[in-house]
């Protein structure tokens, strides 16, 4: 059982009204994470454009000849970099996560086979 599953169900209220609350909580669940999935792709597309343009800051430092301002373009890449990359990682969560909730709510939604 996924760590999602185990946050979902682990109190069970034994309520009458408990799947619907169950899907409403799903529901819930789902929209936050398409939330936190959005901003982290506008966070991640900042990084981008940053590590874009201290790029193109070495390149034109490097063909100037001007070492040290190549070497300090290049080191703020070095940081954007490893930004983007732990970005990259979460959102690899991210879509795992969303995957797993939608095909959870279609099974749950789907009628069940009979006997």
């Amino acid at each position: 059982m996924s760590f999602f599953r185990k946050r979902l169900f682990a109190s069970q209220s034994g309520s009458s009204e408990e799947p619907a609350s169950t899907a409403d909580r799903l529901q819930a669940e789902i929209e936050a994470l398409e939330g936190e999935m959005a901003e982290s792709m506008r966070v991640l597309a900042d990084a981008q454009a940053r590590v874009a343009a201290a790029e193109a800051r070495a390149i034109a430092a490097v063909r100037a000849g001007d070492d040290s301002a190549a070497r300090a373009a290049l080191l703020a890449t070095q940081a954007d970099a490893e930004r983007v990359a732990l970005i990259e990682a979460d959102l690899k969560v991210l879509r795992a996560i969303l995957d797993e909730c939608h095909e959870f709510a279609r099974a749950a939604n789907s009628p069940a086979p009979r006997p």
